[in-house]
């Protein structure tokens, strides 16, 4: 089995077993996002990196394979070998640069091999992202969000309100995430209207991209990793649910 293929699979199954463990929605607690973000990092988390992973380096790796891999998966992302600034999913796995590597392929893979547009695409992440609750993912997906989808639609996710009055694919979408994160299963219904909607090859996409976030959800819960203090979501621009 190819590389890739594996991975893809391994999300898949990984997917399923992180759907059980997903957090309902906190809503506003005390407390506004943009304070929380200026709180005293522990001291476990490194300043440069806002995370518990320290940024990875060329020569941190022994042998010149890791290090041309590293050097391909930074070439993606080169905020990689900035000396501060959040890490990121890609920043970590790049610790381990075939996985890096991989992850960053399949990432394109499944953003970009489908037929939806980008409308579509940015309201599968954002609701995989509101749904698994992952607030510092959610500022910049949230803010493009508004630009192509507008800001009714974002509230509709951000605050987990009936999506009557949604464009019609939109709100199977959004009531489609809401099944496969927090009831556990997708009712027969809801998965008929997904491929009359999209197709067989759209509605696989449209999983294996909310499982993509899922994946990204677990490293970010893993390592701790803060927003910057400039993130849209903690600087009251875009509705947030915490």
């Amino acid at each position: 089995m190819k590389k890739s293929t594996a991975v893809v699979s391994f999300m898949a199954m990984f997917g399923a077993l992180l759907v059980g463990f997903g957090a309902r929605d906190l809503r506003a607690q005390e407390g506004s996002g943009a304070s929380q973000s200026a709180v005293q990092l522990p001291p476990d988390v490194h300043p440069d990196t806002l995370s518990r992973m320290p940024r990875p380096h060329r020569e941190d790796f022994a042998t010149e394979e890791e290090k041309q891999t590293f050097d391909r998966v930074v070439a993606t992302q080169p905020s990689i070998k900035d000396k501060n600034g959040v890490l990121g999913p890609t920043g970590m796995r790049a610790t381990v640069p075939a996985f890096g590597e991989e992850y960053r392929k399949l990432g394109r893979l499944v953003h970009s091999k489908n037929s939806l547009g980008p409308a579509m695409v940015e309201l599968v992440s954002m609701v995989a992202i509101r749904e698994s609750d992952t607030p510092p993912e959610w500022g910049g997906h949230a803010t493009n969000g508004i630009k192509l989808l507008g800001p009714r639609v974002v509230e509709v996710i951000a605050y987990e309100e009936d999506t009557a009055g949604l464009d019609e694919k939109v709100a199977l979408v959004i009531n489609f995430g809401r099944q496969l994160f927090h009831e556990r299963r997708v009712s027969s219904r809801t998965f008929a209207a997904m491929e009359k909607t999209f197709g067989r090859n759209d509605t696989l996409d449209i999983t294996l991209l909310m499982g993509y976030y899922l994946q990204n959800t677990l490293i970010y819960r893993a390592y701790d990793q803060r927003p910057e203090p400039n993130n849209p979501a903690f600087t009251g621009k875009v509705p947030v649910w915490w």
